[in-house]
């Protein structure tokens, strides 16, 4: 896992329209985490609903900020930004799902203004500066408030920032539950999702969840989605293998975010087993670390982000050399993982090994073509080559 934190603001002059995050983030932008387990977990959980509406699975962009809010919005073209406290405060997979199917509803819909192409173009971190920067202008009303973030008047952001609409919304829920039904599933999860939030609407604004600011939320809606729910009661939530999925994918979270909490989880599952492993890696107790994961790899052998989690603890303490091994059995297990190969060439340029390194790094541009660490580690790599 692979954490961008409070990245430096890009000076873009650039203008584009987009559901926006809460303004309150704009005072904090949350960080974004690249991780390809979760990042394919959430790929392959929503793939059936991308697949109903008719949307390829390379065409939307699933971006993870750490916040503990509970919020997703669609921004700078089909890239889908998902808060991690959705995922941790979800009960089950069916309630992310139900998120990403709304979400899903939105690019489908057409409800954003496309953004210039070369908006599209510019990395997420540069993506969400020029969101927050717009928000905060907005709310406070003083362009000066977002200076850093953002080139441009009080006015011109107060004509960006507009929230979904109460129709859009409906609309949403509406297409979600068709693209949910369609692949075989209900809508329980997205209706339990919304009900949670509908409890906030009596408390202060100060303690409302953000979703509730980019996504109006009415009693029709709630009615509506039980109606439907109830018509499609006979199909699933989700199978095991989803909820296993899901599980791994908050354990990972949990280890990362919240160690301490990670470290007392007392169950002996393969879940808890590797929340633990991570947290005790955060917590720089690498002999316990490794030991918890070799652990897991010797049940699952050919699980490559066992092996990339390995490779990336050893590669952190200095470990180069050993950690070529473990990324290069992750890249073996996943060659489609851009991710996962772009830090193996990373170690790869580490151990002085710059033609190998190239020829990784190279490789993962297909699909990390926007990410500004893989274009230096390449520049790197080449210039070490001459």
């Amino acid at each position: 896992m692979t954490l961008f934190s409070r990245f430096q603001i890009l000076a873009l002059a650039l203008m584009f329209f987009c559901a926006l995050p809460a303004v309150a983030q704009a005072q904090g932008m949350p960080s974004i985490i690249r991780d390809a387990e979760i990042e394919n977990g959430l790929y392959d959980l929503t793939q059936p609903v991308f697949d109903a509406a008719g949307i390829g699975r390379n065409d939307v962009r699933l971006i993870l900020l750490q916040d503990p809010g509970l919020n997703a919005f669609v921004a700078g073209g089909m890239n889908i930004f998902l808060y991690t406290g959705v995922i941790l405060e979800a009960e089950n997979p069916g309630e992310l799902l139900g998120v990403l199917s709304h979400e899903t509803g939105h690019i489908a819909g057409a409800h954003l203004v496309r953004t210039a192409r070369v908006m599209e173009q510019a990395s997420f971190q540069a993506i969400l500066a020029s969101i927050l920067g717009v928000a905060t202008a907005a709310a406070t009303g003083n362009g000066g408030a977002a200076g850093a973030i953002f080139s441009g008047g009080t006015t011109m952001a107060q004509q960006g920032f507009l929230a979904h609409s109460r129709t859009q919304e409906a609309s949403a829920d509406q297409a979600a539950v068709k693209y949910l039904s369609d692949a075989g599933y209900n809508a329980t999860g997205l209706l339990t999702f919304l009900q949670k939030l509908q409890a906030e609407d009596v408390l202060p604004a100060a303690r409302r969840s953000e979703y509730l600011y980019t996504h109006p939320l009415t009693s029709n809606r709630i009615s509506f989605l039980q109606t439907r729910v109830e018509r499609t009661a006979d199909k699933p939530s989700q199978n095991e293998q989803t909820q296993e999925m899901f599980r791994r994918m908050q354990a990972k979270l949990v280890g990362f975010i919240y160690p301490e909490q990670a470290l007392r989880y007392t169950a002996d599952t393969v879940a808890n087993r590797y929340a633990r492993a991570i947290a005790h890696y955060r917590k720089n107790d690498l002999n316990q670390a490794l030991a918890d994961l070799n652990g897991l790899i010797a049940e699952e052998p050919n699980n490559p982000y066992f092996h990339e989690l390995k490779g990336q603890i050893l590669f952190e303490n200095g470990k180069i050399k050993d950690s070529l091994g473990p990324y290069a059995r992750a890249v073996e297990l996943a060659p489609s993982a851009d991710l996962i190969r772009a830090n193996y060439g990373q170690s790869l340029l580490a151990d002085n090994q710059y033609q190998p390194a190239v020829n990784q790094l190279e490789r993962a541009l297909k699909t990390e073509g926007r990410s500004p660490l893989v274009h230096r580690l390449l520049a790197t790599a080449y210039g070490r080559l001459e």
